[in-house]
């Protein structure tokens, strides 16, 4: 590859802070060995990041990557972590409650409040919405849905009395168990949602096979040189992978619209 500016990045996954600046520091490692450097200017936004036609490398969420994100990008890798919750490329969520909540079974929570980061997450709205499907009366099941705007903020929805329940994803779960177990004082885990593919590496559409290959070989050669960063992510490497291995993203959404419950209400 030639030594030109591009877009890249590890966006995801910005908390606790030991975690935004390991991945920081892989991004400019796997940049370095693929004789790239990082354009002045990068996108804030994530959606403007992932549409950059300069876009090498980064991370989105399978669920704009099966909806709004199809046919516009290249899907590349699927990260493989090593936290509870994760096995493989996959990764679970975890329904999360306050400690000290009586209630023992997900269908005691029906009329409670949901703490929700996005309605196009994966793992905060779209395993949620299958996991209570099964339980939903006419489409409903909470008495309200609360927006939050990211994992940890549902989280502390949760801890703050305000929410009774969020799906928390295994990695952000499992980050905070690793490097700050204190901010998940007083939560428990209530059930376990069924697994998807974690989070996809994502390049621009033109992106050939040639440097997905190189992307996925550059950061598994970097993941093993400094094996503190692969500690401090919990990474293991990246696996080629295909659109067919998201597919799971969207039947899970199907099923809950057989079940009538097409929208976490």
């Amino acid at each position: 590859m030639s030594n030109v500016s591009v877009v890249a990045g590890l966006s995801m996954y910005t908390e606790p802070g030991l975690v935004a600046e390991a991945s920081a520091r892989l991004t400019e490692l796997v940049l370095a060995r693929l004789g790239r450097e990082l354009q002045s200017s990068q996108p804030v936004d994530l959606m403007q990041q992932w549409l950059n036609p300069q876009l090498l490398f980064a991370q989105t969420c399978g669920y704009p990557l099966m909806h709004s994100l199809k046919g516009k990008v290249q899907l590349i890798a699927t990260p493989c972590y090593d936290l509870p919750g994760c096995q493989d490329n996959l990764h679970c969520s975890w329904l999360i409650v306050r400690e000290d909540d009586p209630r023992q079974s997900l269908s005691e929570f029906h009329g409670s409040i949901a703490a929700l980061n996005g309605h196009d997450s994966n793992s905060g709205m779209n395993l949620f919405r299958h996991k209570v499907a099964q339980f939903s009366r006419d489409g409903r099941f909470f008495r309200e849905v609360l927006l939050s705007g990211a994992h940890v903020l549902s989280l502390n929805m949760v801890v703050q009395g305000v929410a009774d329940l969020a799906c928390i994803d295994a990695v952000t779960f499992g980050y905070l168990q690793l490097h700050e177990p204190s901010r998940l004082r007083g939560v428990r885990i209530l059930e376990v949602t069924a697994n998807s593919p974690a989070l996809p590496l994502i390049g621009a559409i033109t992106t050939t096979n040639e440097i997905c290959l190189s992307v996925i070989g550059a950061f598994n050669a970097c993941l093993k040189e400094v094996p503190l960063l692969s500690q401090a992510l919990a990474l293991k490497g990246f696996v080629r992978s295909s659109i067919e291995d998201y597919q799971l993203v969207v039947d899970y959404q199907q099923r809950a619209n057989e079940l009538g419950y097409p929208t976490l209400a």
